[in-house]
């Protein structure tokens, strides 16, 4: 995927399937070996969630050894930093740990969030890049955001999501290495959006606009864990998210995230059909 702005506004732009679309797991084991390919002057960032669990297995499972790195705010993530330590145990790997109080840095963030007009969490991560060395850096899966208008299915991209956030924070650096979005490719847009998982989700997606289940919640706690448990069994460790940037105040009632501004709404059918066919840029909603 590549993005950017021109007279008609933002846009993002996949490019044509260069084969035909495995399973998700199939997918991130070749965009794993896509990656290495590009030179393995590479580091992954590791948060021992599931999301870049499935990421590093992708490289290990192949016998593809890399860096990985992990934000460690102590007293605010322990509970991951606990995590991580099992994965590492368990998978045999060892962590570059980057230990940064976001309290002490608290007015450089909210300034730099400011400057940058991007939240301050996003910018704690662009802190957390600069303290590493300039190579290629790689950030997990996020998955899609599935929404609906009218009904229809929608897959939704923008310039505030939290992703694309973090990786303009991260390009306000200056390094001169590329920062990799893992799952920001035709194939495994594909393969995520079309599978039985997301189809029954779909289907039965009223259920959970109606049962008042906020939607930013549909892909973390019910979608995603389908797809890991489905694919990766119990290669994986399932560990519950209990702590982070929740637990900083300035982070959480900062700058409010305009996750909405320049949104880009494109209808499933039509993404699936593009993508398979000819590939497809796709503006923000004016």
């Amino acid at each position: 995927m590549q993005f950017g702005t021109d007279d008609k506004g933002f846009y993002i732009e996949y490019n044509q399937c260069q084969w035909v679309v495995g399973n998700l797991r199939e997918e991130y084991n070749r965009r794993a070996r896509d990656i290495i390919a590009l030179g393995d002057n590479l580091i992954l960032g590791i948060s021992s969630g599931v999301d870049s669990q499935a990421a590093l297995r992708s490289f290990l499972d192949q016998g593809i050894n890399i860096e990985t790195a992990f934000l460690y705010m102590p007293g605010y993530n322990d509970n991951e930093y606990n995590n991580l330590k099992l994965l590492e145990s368990a998978w045999k790997f060892k962590s570059q740990i980057i230990d940064i109080d976001p309290i002490k840095c608290k007015e450089e963030i909210l300034y730099m969030s400011k400057d940058l007009s991007i939240p301050p969490f996003q910018i704690l991560h662009r802190k957390f890049l600069s303290q590493l060395p300039d190579v290629n850096f790689l950030q997990g899966g996020d998955g899609p955001f599935i929404t609906f208008v009218q009904g229809e299915a929608h897959f939704y991209e923008g310039y505030n999501t939290y992703e694309m956030s973090r990786k303009r924070a991260g390009d306000t650096l200056g390094r001169t290495a590329d920062y990799i979005l893992f799952d920001k490719t035709s194939e495994i847009v594909v393969s995520t959006v079309r599978d039985d998982i997301m189809t029954a989700f779909i289907n039965a997606h009223e259920l959970y606009t109606k049962q008042g289940i906020r939607n930013v919640d549909w892909w973390d706690v019910f979608i995603k864990p389908m797809y890991y448990g489905r694919y990766w069994g119990k290669d994986l460790m399932y560990f519950p998210k209990f702590s982070g940037a929740e637990n900083i105040d300035y982070v959480m009632q900062g700058p409010e995230h305009n996750y909405r501004k320049d949104h880009i709404l494109v209808p499933v059918d039509k993404l699936l059909r593009e993508l398979q066919t000819t590939g497809a840029r796709y503006y923000a909603v004016r």
